[in-house]
């Protein structure tokens, strides 16, 4: 169900049918090769949400194209906000889809940059009692069952993380009037290993992306195609689904939530 597509009346009945779940894509503009659009995340974290409400009926939200991207803003398309202001902008989004009875706030993340601030921001609502629970989920979540099954029948991936074979392959099955794969440079889609000793030695800096892949691409797409985006997208909307689902029955995070702000007032020794 779509928030701005529904009447005020529509609206009051879609809190019974969603049983007070609602979805957040989350999504941003940056680079994705020469060859995808820089919507890529946001078209895929909005299609997967829509066509998972339309199997387990969820409420979803509308997208913002804004996202955590400060380590894209080199390249021209970029649209980035400061992290304060992102938070900031979730929080209010929260309080009111909680004043109009969601209390289940699933946020759906197409963009891998901001899965750390998504989880924090999650974490984050146990400094002050909140009438709803915030669960945070990547778009593109699937088993090792399923990935091992996928790249049984489609082969192996040539490197991949952005704009690779997967996400290319997703975006030509749902917007394949904006990829344009004769404008792809291999040659940029190869790790950069010039700063690798940090990470085989568990040190992590903000620069690790731009050092792996200044030319904001990591892994081969040639090998793209339709058919392993229609697979995948399958994939993707059969897990948002079901996580639907298990949110409707889960009531117990938020009797646990309440739980412990009422203990964090008197505090157990």
């Amino acid at each position: 169900m779509l928030w701005e597509e529904l009447t005020a009346e529509e609206f009051i009945e879609a809190r019974k049918v969603t049983k007070g779940v609602a979805l957040i894509p989350i999504g941003c503009l940056e680079k994705h090769g020469y060859h995808l659009p820089l919507g890529t995340d946001m078209f895929i974290a909005r299609e997967l949400a829509i066509k998972a409400a339309e199997i387990e009926p969820a409420l979803v939200v509308p997208i913002a194209p804004y996202g955590i991207i400060s380590e894209a803003q080199h390249r021209a398309g970029t649209l980035s906000l400061t992290s304060q202001l992102q938070y900031q902008i979730l929080e209010e989004l929260c309080d009111e889809l909680a004043r109009n009875g969601y209390n289940k706030i699933l946020i759906i993340n197409g963009h891998g940059g901001a899965t750390n601030f998504l989880k924090y921001f999650a974490q984050s609502r146990l400094e002050k009692p909140h009438p709803y629970v915030c669960y945070t989920m990547n778009a593109h979540y699937r088993s090792y069952q399923q990935t091992e099954e996928f790249l049984k029948k489609y082969g192996p991936l040539d490197g991949g993380g952005h704009a690779d074979m997967m996400e290319t392959s997703e975006i030509m099955y749902s917007h394949p009037n904006t990829v344009h794969m004769d404008r792809l440079v291999v040659s940029e889609s190869r790790e950069n290993t010039r700063l690798n000793v940090l990470e085989e030695n568990g040190i992590y800096t903000a620069i690790w992306w731009y050092a792996k892949y200044p030319f904001h691409i990591a892994g081969n797409p040639e090998i793209a195609s339709p058919e392993r985006g229609k697979a995948l997208e399958e994939i993707y909307v059969g897990n948002i689904a079901k996580a639907i689902k298990i949110l409707k029955e889960d009531n117990l995070s938020l009797e646990l939530q309440q739980e412990f702000f009422n203990k964090r007032m008197n505090p157990e020794k």
